[in-house]
């Protein structure tokens, strides 16, 4: 008797911490909530508008969306006017579902925007929504006072884009549709010099005007890589790669995601 009351006592003590551990898993992650199709930094503690739940969810979050505004008889867009944060943690985003089995959510990109830009590890997964009218485009080359200007930058992605770096990401049930990619225009070119000013950025920022005869600067995530200073040095790399140099010689190093 004395044995089996202390198993039940173990079993007791057993359950009890189990509950607590699971608890505190639950705890662990968040779930954000859109509840607006505004696209402006808004919200309050866990809802608000997307570009809010983006800049506020911690690794292994959670975002849906509010069934009363983004309900399963429509698709409910939101158009964006400005670029989205950038998809730096693990994450779920996980929008609504018509009736017909189509995703309830849309985001628009006006033509003028990319959609989601990941460069999270491990576990990001987007579901349900469609990704319409989004434009990806890179970065304009730099001027140059005395040289060719800097190369455009590339323009990739366009509903979504997906780095390298980012593995394990699942897409499921996302309509990507009129999306387009394009690369950024080369800076312009003064004769006199055989420098290049720095290279336009990944999706990014132009690259730095110059007044010298330098290698071309890097391309960049964020912004682009600065135009080198002397005649045949190459300039720094920006956060996603590195441009050429001055005849021949070599530009800045590839870098590390920004």
């Amino acid at each position: 008797m004395k044995f089996s009351a202390a198993i039940k006592k173990l079993s007791s003590f057993t359950m009890c911490c189990s509950l607590v551990y699971l608890s505190l898993d639950s705890a662990s992650a968040a779930i954000f909530t859109v509840n607006s199709t505004a696209d402006t930094n808004t919200g309050v503690g866990n809802s608000g508008t997307l570009r809010f739940c983006l800049n506020q969810y911690g690794s292994g979050d959670t975002i849906n969306f509010d069934p009363t505004v983004f309900p399963s008889s429509t698709a409910t867009a939101i158009t964006l006017t400005s670029q989205l944060p950038i998809v730096r943690l693990p994450v779920t985003i996980a929008g609504n579902i018509q009736t017909n089995g189509s995703p309830a959510v849309a985001i628009s990109g006006a033509g003028a925007f990319e959609g989601f830009y990941i460069v999270a590890g491990p576990t990001v997964s987007i579901s349900n929504i469609n990704i319409t009218n989004a434009l990806a485009k890179g970065g304009a080359g730099g001027d140059c006072a005395n040289g060719g200007g800097g190369g455009g930058g590339v323009g990739a992605g366009g509903g979504i884009y997906v780095d390298q770096t980012a593995t394990g990401v699942t897409i499921q049930n996302v309509v990507l549709n009129s999306n387009t990619a394009h690369g950024g225009s080369g800076g312009n070119l003064n004769a006199g010099g055989s420098g290049g000013s720095g290279g336009g950025g990944l999706n990014g920022g132009a690259g730095a005007r110059s007044a010298f005869r330098p290698g071309g600067g890097g391309g960049g995530g964020d912004p682009g890589g600065t135009a080198g200073t002397t005649a045949g040095v190459g300039g720094t790399a920006g956060p996603q790669g590195g441009g050429g140099g001055v005849a021949g010689a070599a530009g800045g190093a590839v870098g590390t995601p920004g």
